[in-house]
């Protein structure tokens, strides 16, 4: 049988970002009469197209795997960094949901994998884990290429394009997807 993955996101709280209005008021070298508004939609808007560009997850969010007809005790989880693993479930045949004592799973942050104990036998599970960057793990360079996009935006109004001067920081961190 194939293995399949079905992924759903929520988010409850309101949306937080990794830069702060401050920190971007600072890099802009604006006055202290700054539209804190217009700056926030401008961060939460550079994050989401970074999200996008690098195919992987900045901004944290609380994600659902279903993955039906396992066939290795290892699954590899599609979002990362995986910050916490919330709770790992079997799914009987009528989808009711039973979780797995943490006995039962080892979460691997290394390969971002979960593995199942061997003796299982599960046919249907669904994990549940937040992934994305915290304020103290987002790498730096990754934090400045944000900034340098933010510059150009404010500067130009030109969200559309990603300038050269951010897309060198972006690439680093950037995981093709195939």
């Amino acid at each position: 049988m194939k293995y399949t993955k079905k992924y759903s996101s929520s988010d409850n709280t309101e949306r937080k970002t990794i830069l702060t209005v401050t920190e971007v008021a600072n890099y802009l070298k604006l006055s202290t009469n700054y539209d804190s508004a217009f700056l926030t939609d401008l961060v939460i808007s550079v994050e989401e197209i970074a999200e996008k560009f690098i195919n992987t997850t900045i901004i944290p969010k609380e994600i659902e795997e279903i993955i039906d007809n396992i066939e290795s005790n290892d699954i590899e989880l599609a979002y990362t960094p995986v910050i916490k693993v919330k709770e790992v479930a079997s799914i009987d045949q009528n989808g009711n949901k039973v979780s797995l004592q943490k006995i039962n799973y080892h979460f691997d942050s290394v390969t971002n994998s979960v593995r199942l104990k061997v003796d299982l036998d599960l046919s249907k599970v669904s994990i549940l884990y937040i992934a994305g960057h915290t304020k103290s793990t987002i790498p730096r360079a990754l934090k400045i290429g944000m900034l340098l996009h933010i510059e150009s935006v404010y500067d130009n109004g030109k969200l559309d394009i990603i300038p050269q001067s951010a897309l060198s920081f972006y690439s680093l961190y950037r995981k093709l997807k195939i």
